[in-house]
């Protein structure tokens, strides 16, 4: 594991934009060739997401030539775990504000994932300390009857634990930004991952995702 430099911004689309220029991340992920990985991740979702699709697939290209190695994005893992799923209305929660939260819904909506219901917790920081009452409350007020699926966003939101309580509670399938990461990263090299939902159970398909293209 490595990291951005650190950036003493709020969480806005600023910060955001700031820790995902392609270029810094190929230098940021040539420190992790020594180990020679099967696999890297890119683990900021809205990092990966806030500059649309074409962009996503040019950090993916990055983290792998840095790396040395496939690559994934959280975004683009998330995709590719919806897709596994066939799912491609869903109910979104974030801790963003809702300027960001927007973004993500445009990235989804270049893969026909639609968001028929959001809901943004209007964070700017400390998003690890969010408790899982908060977090289960927030998915029953984005989740809706015709969502196949919730989805919740970003790598600093602790919710891979409450996965399988919010699956029983909702009756449908709950999509984690860790969860995703985990499920595709370890597809890329042929592993599965344990106790975390309906998604552990999905077929991974070495097929690229790709964007609707006018």
């Amino acid at each position: 594991m490595t990291r951005t430099p650190y950036l003493d911004l709020p969480v806005t689309v600023e910060m955001v934009r700031s820790v995902s220029v392609p270029q810094d991340i190929e230098e940021v992920a040539k420190t992790i060739r020594v180990p020679q990985p099967d696999a890297t991740l890119y683990a900021c979702t809205s990092g990966s997401f806030c500059r649309g699709a074409s962009a996503e697939r040019e950090l993916v290209q990055s983290v792998s030539r840095g790396s040395d190695a496939p690559a994934y994005t959280t975004s683009g893992a998330i995709i590719k775990a919806l897709q596994a799923l066939n799912i491609t209305n869903i109910a979104l929660v974030t801790p963003y504000t809702s300027d960001i939260t927007d973004l993500l819904v445009s990235f989804l909506d270049e893969y026909g994932i639609h968001v028929v219901h959001s809901q943004s917790l209007e964070l700017q920081g400390r998003i690890w300390e969010i408790q899982p009452d908060t977090a289960l409350a927030a998915m029953e007020s984005a989740n809706t009857d015709d969502a196949e699926a919730i989805v919740v966003s970003c790598t600093n939101f602790p919710t891979f634990d409450i996965i399988a309580q919010a699956e029983g509670r909702f009756r449908k399938p709950v999509i984690s930004a860790n969860q995703a990461s985990m499920w595709a990263v370890c597809g890329l090299i042929g592993e599965r991952i344990q106790g975390s939902g309906q998604l552990a159970m999905a077929p991974f398909r070495t097929t690229v995702s790709s964007a609707i293209t006018e």
